[in-house]
């Protein structure tokens, strides 16, 4: 953070460069948000990041809204209307080269079995 804020301290001169080239070559329009974990009330250190995509307008319209919406706080009640279905995208978890048992949950065999206790024997 420190390199980007000596980056952007001397002047708006190279923000308004970096606006001026999104409005011209980008189509979509993203931000980054997070979570103020410390209203939370229990023990998550690390806010929840997301990405979230403007609509709405032409492109140099939703550079200029979410240029207006930097260092600010932005309410639920501001984005979405009771009882209004969501869209959501995840990334699962991804358990890399796990075992059957960690990876997929799979019971893992009995005490005297021969050839190893973590793996998938009768399949059906």
């Amino acid at each position: 953070f420190t390199k980007y804020a000596k980056k952007y301290s001397d002047g708006k001169k190279a923000v308004e460069a970096e606006l001026a080239e999104l409005k011209k070559h980008c189509t979509v329009i993203r931000v980054l948000a997070h979570t103020q974990v410390k209203k939370l009330g229990f023990g998550v250190k690390k806010a929840h990041l997301m990405e979230i995509q403007v609509n709405g307008g032409t492109v140099a319209a939703k550079v200029d809204f979410a240029y207006s919406m930097f260092e600010k706080q932005v309410s639920v009640d501001a984005v979405f209307q009771p009882n209004e279905m969501i869209d959501t995208i995840a990334i699962t978890k991804g358990f890399g080269v796990q075992g059957v048992v960690q990876r997929w949950g799979v019971t893992r065999l009995p005490r005297k079995t021969h050839r190893g206790l973590r793996k998938v024997a009768c399949i059906g």
